[in-house]
């Protein structure tokens, strides 16, 4: 693969750093920050970090009804969604061996 080829995803599933402190009006360093905190779930592909659409959207909807969802359930949505990207990359690279 080719440094200028870009990984197939569905642009619904995934949402790049760029794209969410653009929608949030911060740096892409405070982003990263809150990645680091486990504040935001993300994939790494290559030197790239990408966060599931549903766990900032999740995020989000919560701002806007005036109040942050409960800890202790936005951290197992967030291993949830950790785990379901674990099991699709396990489903890709099954499906490449058995090919």
């Amino acid at each position: 693969m080719s440094q200028t080829e870009q990984v197939p995803t569905k642009q619904t599933e995934y949402i790049p750093i760029a794209e969410i402190a653009d929608r949030l009006d911060c740096s892409r360093d405070t982003v990263y920050k809150a990645i680091a905190k486990k504040q935001l779930p993300c994939v790494e592909v290559g030197d790239r970090r990408i966060v599931p659409r549903a766990a900032f959207e999740s995020l989000m909807q919560g701002e806007k009804a005036g109040s942050m969802p409960d800890p202790e359930e936005y951290a197992k949505k967030i291993r949830i969604a950790e785990l379901n990207m674990q099991l699709k990359s396990i489903e890709h690279e099954l499906a490449e061996l058995t090919q």
